[in-house]
């Protein structure tokens, strides 16, 4: 549950958030594109993107709206990926809708290289159950950059993964944003990896949710450089340990 939550953030920011479980993380960003999910309910407010009033219209052109300025990861990529689909046709079904028929092969190929995947036949031919748990994230990711959106929505995208696959995809989305420059919102539990990926962090309150803290000047830039290497600068550590007191301090309030 979230209560008064309000905030403007410019493109191509990328932002953290952090919070103790039911403290609205998940709940604001799935407003932004808003997603339905039991416990949900949105009972006022407004969403603007790029100019754009995502409220006040028919649901159909809010939805419509939403589709080509937002796109979002889910936790699971199970949720995200058809299982009896194969993987180049996830990719161009998000593209057909946005694209023409001539430009999808193109641009499935260019999405799949973007997220260092194969783009060769073989690889778009198979199923999400003969990928890796790292690779169907990055289908996962490819589906959603395929349309080239204004924002990236990541509800802890990397937590199911193993620790070596977790490192290498936090490397993976900090070289696209520096590559692309979405607007991304990543939902995680880890202060370290929310300080690794953002440029702005938000500490979210005790339910019901608010903004308790919104760290900027602290956080290290980070792209280009590997995770656990970033890790070890002076500057992260600061960085780290800073977010960490305050986060303790909203756990004691």
């Amino acid at each position: 549950m979230v209560e008064d939550v309000s905030f403007r953030v410019a493109r191509g920011e990328v932002l953290g958030l952090v919070g103790e479980s039911g403290s609205g993380k998940t709940t604001t960003a799935l407003a932004l594109v808003g997603y339905a999910r039991p416990g949900i309910r949105i009972a006022g407010g407004t969403v603007e993107v790029a100019g754009k009033l995502l409220s006040g219209l028919p649901e159909a052109d809010v939805r419509r709206q939403r589709g080509r300025l937002i796109s979002y990861v889910p936790q699971d990529p199970a949720a995200a990926l058809n299982p009896s689909v194969r993987v180049g046709d996830q990719v161009a079904h998000m593209l057909r809708r946005h694209v023409t028929s001539a430009d999808v092969e193109q641009r499935v190929a260019e999405t799949l290289e973007l997220v260092q995947l194969p783009s060769g036949r073989e690889f778009r031919r198979r199923f999400p159950h003969q990928l890796s748990g790292g690779q169907q994230q990055r289908v996962a990711i490819a589906r959603t950059l395929a349309i080239e959106p204004r924002i990236l929505l990541m509800d802890e995208p990397f937590s199911a993964l193993d620790e070596p696959t977790r490192l290498e995809m936090q490397e993976l989305l900090v070289g696209i944003w520096h590559r692309i420059q979405p607007t991304i919102f990543c939902v995680t539990h880890s202060v370290a990896e929310a300080v690794y990926l953002g440029e702005r962090l938000w500490i979210f309150s005790q339910a019901p949710g608010q903004i308790a803290y919104d760290i900027r000047d602290e956080i290290p830039f980070s792209a280009g450089i590997p995770p656990l290497k970033a890790q070890e600068q002076p500057e992260f550590k600061i960085a780290t340990a800073a977010v960490t007191e305050a986060f303790r301090r909203v756990l004691e309030e």
